[in-house]
């Protein structure tokens, strides 16, 4: 998995803060099956403000129709999208909460096999676009 931390002006100009991206080689026969990908660790305060899954390379390889969902702990912040069909373009690929953590927890890329042999991939890559404001962070703005 690649992790970028965008830039001020590319926050600014896309709002998002974090860009993940899931490859090929990170979705493994137990992934797709029913497992989950951990993006990030978090800590009590920590504000997931909203994602969004993009998906350049639709996934191929398991004969199922497997699903992808953005998780803030056990918070959906992402509807569920069909990671072999959908693409960026469709609508229930928005954004639909936003949620702090109250303790510590993970921000999750969970899959559902949805049928079939859930073999591994062998093609696909997912992006996911998250837009976060850390506690520490915040705390450490100096205010005059």
């Amino acid at each position: 998995m690649l992790h970028y931390n965008l830039k001020n002006m590319e926050f600014g100009k896309m709002g998002w803060t974090d860009l993940y991206i899931i490859q090929t080689a990170d979705m493994t026969t137990t992934v797709v099956n029913a497992g989950s990908i951990t993006l990030k660790a978090h800590v009590a305060g920590d504000l997931i403000k909203g994602a969004f899954i993009e998906i350049p390379t639709l996934v191929t390889g398991p004969s199922a129709a497997p699903t992808a969902q953005v998780k803030a702990g056990s918070v959906a912040i992402t509807p569920t999208v069909a990671i072999k069909t959908a693409n960026y373009a469709v609508t229930d690929n928005t954004v639909v909460g936003a949620t702090t953590f109250t303790g510590a927890g993970n921000l999750t890329l969970t899959f559902a096999a949805g049928g079939g042999d859930g073999a591994a991939a062998t093609a696909g890559e997912i992006w996911v676009w998250v837009a976060k404001s850390i506690a520490a962070e915040r705390t450490a703005i100096q205010v005059e």
